[in-house]
């Protein structure tokens, strides 16, 4: 598979260091370029000890915001159109965890690309704050402007 991440690193004007991963998936590139992010990111704070934690928070929050992607993917190119929308909710979840299980999200990752939809992992390095910003772009964009962000932040004590 093409490498699925997109990254880009700014200073902007009040000397914050920011990077932006944009990421289809987390297993293969997504998931190398998301802990060589965090490597740098505790190196550059100091704190080693937080790389594991860090890594597995924000893994699991990317995990869950691509999880939503692509069962909306899934529901709209299964489901729907195979005109299985009578279909249980537990029988459905069924399908696409086997999907999911069967194909490592391949086929899903490739229809989110098709669509642009994708996850931003956005860092912004301050000289004693770390945030990370996981944000669903697209749908966020169709529910409101405000939509659905997981805010960590990591204050260096």
């Amino acid at each position: 598979m093409a490498s699925s991440t997109t990254v880009s690193n700014t200073v902007d004007s009040a000397a914050k260091n920011v990077t932006r991963l944009f990421l289809y998936e987390l297993y293969s590139h997504g998931q190398k370029d998301l802990k060589d992010e965090i490597n740098r990111i505790v190196l550059h704070y100091g704190c080693p000890l937080l790389q594991n934690p860090l890594y597995n928070i924000i893994r699991e929050i990317v995990t869950n915001s691509m999880k939503a992607i692509y069962k909306k993917i899934f529901y709209d190119t299964v489901i729907k159109n195979l005109g299985m929308g009578e279909v249980d909710y537990k029988d459905w979840l069924h399908l696409f965890k086997v999907e999911i299980e069967t194909h490592k999200a391949n086929n899903l990752v490739i229809q989110a690309k098709k669509r642009k939809w994708g996850i931003e992992v956005l860092f912004e390095r301050g000289e004693k704050i770390l945030l990370v910003d996981v944000i669903n772009p697209d749908i966020r964009r169709k529910l409101n402007k405000s939509g659905f962000r997981n805010l960590l932040i990591l204050q260096r004590i």
